[in-house]
């Protein structure tokens, strides 16, 4: 999916719900072809840190000085939707 910026930077406050694929593997040596490992749809919710057409960042907590903890990153090839859940 191809992101598209913001027309404003994103707020610590807005609040989304990210719909991914994650890659997959499994730890066994050897497995039958039949027996395919695929990606695996995630969700993750989180507050907007930044956006790019390289990836997105959200953080799990906000502090009151602006600060974040808890920041993932999720490259924008393996998102699938973004939908705003709160406005700042």
């Amino acid at each position: 999916m191809k992101l598209k910026k913001p027309k404003r930077r994103p707020s610590h406050n807005h609040l989304v719900e990210i719909v991914w694929d994650d890659a997959a593997s499994k730890g066994e040596m050897w497995a039958d072809r039949g027996n395919v490992v695929r990606p695996i749809r995630c969700a993750t919710i989180g507050y907007e840190v930044e956006r790019t057409a390289r990836h997105l960042t959200v953080a799990q907590t906000i502090a009151k000085d602006g600060g974040t903890g808890h920041q993932f990153s999720i490259p924008a090839g393996m998102i699938h939707s973004v939908k705003r859940i709160r406005r700042a």
